[in-house]
């Protein structure tokens, strides 16, 4: 499954309730776009767009790239050593 398509899977608009969104990928410049909506410019984003009302979520690709953690390899807790 690509990034983000759990998101967009997922998505419920807060403000119409809609479960439809269009998704799209985008690459910020630097200028005052990225620095008005506090974006790192460069960065790049998964934009989910209720299809509806036009309600927009930014998503960083870095972090929804990742897998989630319920699905990550269990790694069993270190066990303190008494001295």
């Amino acid at each position: 499954m690509p990034a983000g398509a759990k998101a967009k899977d997922n998505f419920l608009c807060p403000k119409c309730r809609n479960r439809e969104a269009i998704a799209r990928r985008v690459s910020l410049p630097k200028g005052v776009f990225s620095d008005f909506l506090g974006l790192k410019a460069g960065g790049r984003y998964l934009v989910l767009t209720c299809s509806l009302c036009g309600y927009t979520e930014f998503y960083d690709l870095a972090i929804v790239a990742r897998e989630p953690a319920a699905e990550l390899k269990s790694v069993p807790a270190p066990v303190d050593a008494e001295i």
